[in-house]
């Protein structure tokens, strides 16, 4: 699974959750990355719309290569509606950042209140994933119960 955490601190940001759309070709596990992150967003009870998984992001190239992914979006160059602006803040009409990827795109335009619910949202999919338990997997796991780890060094 590769989580994508590109675009999260959008200057008029919304939690948007990357979603597979039907026939595009996608690992049919990204739909588990988009359960996990609509979810959290149901728990904290904060908003979120769908947005397609298939787009211009660093994703994708996972996705064309059979890698699962999925994860959490603030928006780009579209533009924000009425019902998010009453829902998440900011003003309906206005782009999400319309600077993305331009010299303009500084760091004096992250939202720090999106990049605050971004980055939750990030924890808790690593954390989701991190920590899955065999069961989660429908794999039978040690007698006992518990969950064991195997330490792998790295050179």
């Amino acid at each position: 699974m590769y989580l994508n955490f590109d675009v999260v601190a959008s200057i008029t940001g919304f939690p948007f959750v990357y979603t597979p759309q039907p026939g595009d070709g996608t690992p049919t596990a990204s739909a588990e990355a988009t359960k996990v992150f609509k979810d959290y967003f149901d728990m904290v009870g904060l908003p979120h719309d769908p947005t397609p998984l298939l787009g211009a992001s660093d994703h994708v190239s996972f996705l064309f290569a059979g890698v699962p992914a999925g994860g959490p979006f603030s928006g780009a160059t579209g533009i924000k509606t009425a019902a998010q602006a009453a829902a998440y803040g900011e003003t309906a009409g206005d782009p999400y950042d319309d600077l993305i990827n331009s010299p303009g795109d500084v760091i004096e335009r992250i939202n720090l209140n999106v990049l605050d619910d971004m980055s939750d949202a990030a924890v808790h999919g690593i954390s989701w994933y991190a920590f899955r338990t065999p069961a989660q997997d429908g794999a039978k796991g040690p007698p006992n119960g518990s969950v064991e780890f195997t330490m792998v060094p790295v050179r």
